[in-house]
């Protein structure tokens, strides 16, 4: 067998008889054919890019790993502190809707105390207004 172009194939040289796989001359002195270590060569140089980019390709594997755990303990992290925040936030509302009730409260109270002073004076005023006009007619009579 002889390399051509990349492919092995059969000759029929008295040098290498069909099943020979080419690694010399038909007596068995020979080394391997040119073809055949440019060849070796060519595989072991690709076999050891094809390596390199694995492990390259594994290096970036590891650190989009890395990159993915940072994320998820990140959005971890803002998910509890959103979940806190949004608790605060319904604490809060309720205690203003709190201090808006007792203010309404108060003001209906306000509002009472006023008109139960207003109707105590208007009361004061008519008894004082009757007695005011008793010492004039005694004074005058």
């Amino acid at each position: 067998m002889e390399q051509l172009g990349g492919e092995a194939t059969e000759t029929s040289s008295p040098e290498c008889q069909p099943g020979d796989i080419g690694l010399g001359t038909a007596d068995g002195r020979g080394m391997l054919s040119t073809v055949v270590k440019e060849n070796i060569e060519k595989l072991k140089t690709a076999f050891q890019t094809n390596q390199n980019q694995t492990l390259q390709i594994q290096q970036q594997l590891t650190q989009s790993q890395n990159n993915l755990t940072q994320k998820t303990t990140e959005l971890n992290q803002t998910q509890d502190l959103n979940a806190k925040l949004q608790q605060d936030n319904r604490d809060l509302l309720k205690d203003i809707q709190n201090y808006k009730q007792k203010i309404a409260n108060l003001e209906q109270t306000i509002t009472q105390q006023k008109s139960l002073l207003t109707q105590h004076l208007t009361q004061e005023k008519a008894q004082l207004t009757k007695e005011i006009t008793l010492i004039k007619e005694v004074l005058h009579a």
